[in-house]
């Protein structure tokens, strides 16, 4: 019934595709030379089918009659899955067929130290056999990579963005901090000379900053959520935002403006002589 149809993408394959592609097999057999007498009556397939045809057990699926254009044929092995395009893309249900038929690629595998033999050798069989056609070729490497382009060129400019960012926000925190330590310097002097702890002194001036920051990080948070979780939901596979990618960064802000606190009015401290008198 249309209820229990599966959509599969068809790819025609021989039996050297899976040892040339490196792939694993899950469950069953690939081709051999001896099924090349019955394309029609075996088919290999992914996991991604395997799941969507209800086999909660991939070994069930070895052995299996499917009804596929208008013929039963048997499920011989399962692949696993892997990704032909980007990973914005979910992993489509595929089954494979052997034989001849309409075939977009010829893949050929060699030893990259010999491409340049390998090019020639590939041109000179082609011409052999499709005189009429020019020979096209690309590297498999360079096409994966160009499905990654945009991803690369975002990632690179977020990276100087964010060196940017930490950079200016140093200057700021810095700024800000000797600003303070400055405003209250005699401040400190008397507390000092009066016995005042020296970590109560970093906590004095420390916490107008903390209590900047976290004001920050209450706003910032939910945002960097919001945005991170938007521009993730582009992709059939992507991570579980965990707390910790934005709480980290707080707290290393703040070690790091108490740390340029602490040095500050270590400085003040040693240069100060009214504070050396006691």
């Amino acid at each position: 019934s249309g209820s229990n149809l599966v959509n599969a993408s068809r790819v025609r394959v021989d039996k050297d595709f899976l040892n040339v592609f490196k792939l694993n097999l899950l469950e069953g057999r690939f081709y051999n030379y001896k099924d090349e007498s019955k394309p029609l009556e075996q088919i290999v397939i992914n996991k991604a089918l395997a799941e969507a045809l209800g086999f909660n057990q991939l070994n069930d699926a070895v052995g299996s009659i499917v009804p596929i254009f208008n013929r039963n044929v048997e499920i011989i092995g399962v692949i696993d899955n892997f990704h032909s395009q980007s990973p914005k893309h979910p992993i489509m249900p595929s089954f494979y067929t052997l034989g001849p038929g309409h075939k977009s690629y010829l893949s050929i595998k060699f030893d990259t130290r010999q491409k340049e033999r390998a090019i020639k050798i590939a041109r000179e069989a082609w011409r052999e056999f499709f005189l009429d056609k020019p020979f096209e070729y690309f590297f498999m490497k360079n096409q994966i990579s160009e499905q990654y382009l945009s991803d690369q060129r975002l990632m690179a400019a977020l990276s100087y963005f964010a060196i940017l960012a930490v950079f200016l926000a140093g200057l700021g925190l810095f700024g800000m901090s000797n600003l303070f330590v400055n405003q209250r310097r005699k401040e400190l002097s008397i507390r000092r000379i009066f016995g005042a702890n020296f970590m109560h002194l970093v906590f004095l001036l420390s916490k107008n900053i903390l209590m900047l920051l976290l004001m920050s990080a209450v706003v910032v948070i939910p945002l960097a959520y919001i945005i991170s979780n938007e521009w993730l939901s582009n992709y059939a596979f992507k991570i579980d935002l965990n707390p910790s990618y934005f709480i980290l960064p707080i707290i290393s802000i703040i070690v790091l403006s108490v740390s340029i606190i602490y040095t500050m009015i270590l400085k003040t401290n040693k240069n100060d002589k009214l504070a050396q008198l006691h």
